[in-house]
């Protein structure tokens, strides 16, 4: 019995410092479709066609258009500079914020179990969830209050376009 316990402590010992810890990341294969190693994928390509989602809490309003850079005008002033296109749009009053697609990563996240949209604008970094639920609808909602960092979490909860061949949540 000794030997046996011995074989187990060593398969794990090699599972543990050889086995690839980043399995559940998702590999980007388009703006919006993330696959992970397993086979499923998230695919929300359907969202490109959609206007911009906007939501709004206390001083600050946001605007976001995944997949796709799209000018967005916010109390009367367009996002990015010269009529740039661009994919997310935040104002605090004081300040217009704005990412593009191309500043945009399609990522797995470990703390919520589900894909995010990251965009890195700048020194500035939005993480946007994306929450998968069996719901007849689409929607966007600012997590608030915001965290002390310059991450601003923003979730969709999305119909069909969220989960193709993947489970829900």
């Amino acid at each position: 019995m000794r030997c046996y316990d011995a074989t187990i402590v060593v398969i794990s010992l090699f599972l543990i410092f050889f086995c690839d810890p980043t399995s559940s990341e998702c590999t980007q294969q388009g703006p919006c479709i993330c696959v992970l190693p397993d086979g499923r994928y998230y695919n929300v390509t359907g969202l490109a066609d959609s206007e911009p989602f906007r939501d709004s809490k206390n001083n600050l309003t946001v605007l976001f258009h995944p997949c796709t850079n799209v000018q967005m005008l916010l109390n009367n002033k367009t996002c990015g500079q010269n009529g740039q296109k661009v994919s997310l749009c935040m104002n605090n009053t004081l300040t217009l914020l704005y990412g593009t697609v191309e500043e945009t990563q399609m990522k797995w996240s470990t703390e919520g179990n589900c894909p995010t949209f990251e965009v890195h604008h700048n020194d500035t970094k939005w993480i946007i969830d994306i929450i998968c639920q069996k719901e007849n609808r689409i929607s966007f909602s600012l997590d608030y209050p915001l965290s002390p960092s310059s991450k601003t979490h923003v979730n969709i909860n999305n119909l069909m376009y969220c989960c193709s061949n993947s489970t829900y949540v």
